[in-house]
Order: C-alpha cells, then sequence, then structure tokens
C-alpha cells in the first residue's frame, strides 16, 4: 500500500511511506533531490518491489533527467532475503545514470 502523505510541508518535495505489517518504508525528498530511506522492520520481496515502485514514482514525477542522491538507514531492518538484496542491486545498476555518486 503506497501513499503519498497528504501533510508534505514546503520542507519536502515528496514524502511516500508503505506501511505493511511488521515492514514500513518512508521516503522523503528535499528541494535539492536528496532522498532520505528508513526502513522498519522485516526485510522482504515485497519490500524489495515497493521501494523500486516508490522511487520509480518519484522519478517519473521530477522527470528522469534529474539527479537523485540517496541516504539508506537500514539501522531498524531486520534482515532482507538474498533474492530481495540481488532484486535491489540490479534495479541498482540499471538505474545508475540517474543516481548521483
Amino acid at each position: 500500500m503506497s501513499q503519498e502523505n497528504p501533510t508534505t510541508t514546503k520542507r519536502w518535495l515528496a514524502e511516500r511511506t508503505w506501511n505493511e505489517p511488521n515492514q514500513r518504508i518512508d521516503i522523503t525528498v528535499d528541494a535539492e533531490y536528496r532522498m532520505a530511506v528508513l526502513f522498519t522492520g522485516k526485510g522482504s520481496m515485497a519490500g524489495a518491489k515497493a521501494l523500486i515502485d516508490l522511487i520509480e514514482s518519484l522519478r517519473t514525477e521530477f522527470g528522469h533527467h534529474v539527479m537523485i542522491s540517496a541516504l539508506v538507514d537500514m539501522r531498524r531492518l531486520d534482515g532482507a532475503p538474498l533474492r530481495a538484496q540481488v532484486v535491489l542491486g540490479r534495479w541498482l545498476m540499471m538505474s545508475k545514470k540517474q543516481i548521483a555518486k
């Protein structure tokens, strides 16, 4: 279940949340296209796919020409299946032209 936060303030250009039992992903993007991603709970294939969908929707909204940098906080992530890690790694490799280093 993905949703845009209706209370997005001027501080954030966009906010997205995906929430399922025992897992949550929060994404915020500021005006300089710096993205913060916070994982909470147990990692899963559904979570990996949701993360890709959330980021792709933001890239479409901002335009694929926009370079995005990201800070990813996994301190509250309770592991992730190897398959989910491979899916995310493959997506990162395919999207590396739009991701700032």
